[in-house]
């Protein structure tokens, strides 16, 4: 009987570390993806335009709607023609990933560099 419980205890320890380790397999978040889908729906903003200058960065506040769309609450930065440029390229804009919690609020950093 002792060595019955013991056996079982060691399988269930045994099941929970395979299950633990199948968890960690997927080393990309669905916040990674969401933020290369981010990155690839602005393309390339054309910075020439701006003056102050090399380096530029934005922080972007947005929900992903039950349509898949992106829908941009804010965008957090010192240029207006970098914020318009945001808006106007990720609004309404289609994303498709799996794992995306819609309604809620997502927060990304992006950053740019002048040629």
């Amino acid at each position: 009987m002792k060595s019955l419980k013991i056996s079982a205890f060691a399988l269930l320890c045994t099941l929970i570390s395979v299950a633990q380790g199948l968890a960690h397999e997927n080393p990309r978040s669905v916040n990674e993806d969401l933020k290369d889908r981010i990155v690839q729906l602005i393309d390339h903003p054309d910075l020439s335009k701006l003056e102050d200058g090399p380096k530029y960065h934005a922080e972007i506040e947005f929900i992903v709607t039950r349509q898949n769309q992106v829908l941009v609450l804010a965008v957090y930065t010192n240029n207006t023609y970098l914020e318009e440029y945001l808006k106007e390229k990720l609004n309404y804009r289609s994303i498709n990933l799996k794992g995306v919690q819609r309604m809620t609020p997502y927060r990304i950093t992006v950053n740019f560099v002048k040629p």
